[in-house]
């Protein structure tokens, strides 16, 4: 069972209110997930287990480098856009708001 927020219902408290004002604000919002990737995005629904909506998301991963050889190479940072997800929950570690820059 999802959670609708409705700009005419009361103010939600508790651990899931920041994600109440980012859908009602649609404010960005920072995702760590536990392949240690980010999702950068807004939230459109969300539910009490985490399970989320998004949209204009970008994905940030890290990837390493090769460490063969006298020279190590460094890690490079991928970047990968999507219109719309749905985010399950269990993939969750931390969810953050941003102020994202235009």
């Amino acid at each position: 069972m999802g959670v609708i927020v409705d700009s005419k219902e009361s103010h939600i408290s508790g651990p899931l209110s920041m994600l109440a004002d980012s859908v009602l604000k649609g404010e960005w919002v920072l995702v760590n997930l536990r392949n240690n990737s980010k999702l950068l995005g807004r939230v459109k629904m969300y539910d009490q287990h985490f399970n989320m909506v998004m949209s204009d998301i970008t994905e940030i991963t890290y990837l390493k480098g090769k460490k063969r050889g006298k020279k190590k190479r460094e890690g490079k940072v991928v970047e990968r856009k999507y219109k719309n997800i749905f985010l399950r929950g269990d993939n969750v570690i931390l969810v953050g708001k941003v102020e994202k820059e235009k």
